[in-house]
């Protein structure tokens, strides 16, 4: 009897423990939901790749990326060889990156610069 009444107890606990998480995360969603809700909207900001994207490569990010290439105001990061580390793109590699465009004879396809 008695060792019915500690697995009655185990069980119980060990049904007690999930539910109570279960719950809790779940409240803490919807308040999370609520929360963005009740939030300004906010202005579309430019597509970015991130690693979670699964659908990161959309035809709007393609777009932004043709139409900027590393003519941007933000800070592009490249590596000229695949031997090299990353380092920022500077004034010298942009004027190279366009002479390379230019020697191939695809300068078109740059469309700023």
């Amino acid at each position: 009897m008695m060792i019915t009444a500690l697995r009655a107890g185990a069980l119980a606990v060990s049904l007690l423990v999930p539910t109570i998480a279960t719950v809790s995360w779940v409240g803490s969603a919807k308040e999370r939901v609520e929360l963005e809700a009740r939030a300004e909207p906010k202005a579309p900001a430019a597509p970015v790749a991130r690693v979670a994207d699964v659908e990161y490569c959309t035809i709007e990010l393609k777009r932004v990326l043709r139409r900027e290439h590393w003519e941007c105001a933000d800070e592009v990061w490249w590596r000229p060889d695949r031997d090299v580390r990353y380092r920022p793109l500077e004034p010298a590699d942009r004027e190279a990156l366009r002479a390379r465009f230019r020697e191939r004879g695809r300068e078109h396809l740059l469309g700023r610069g």
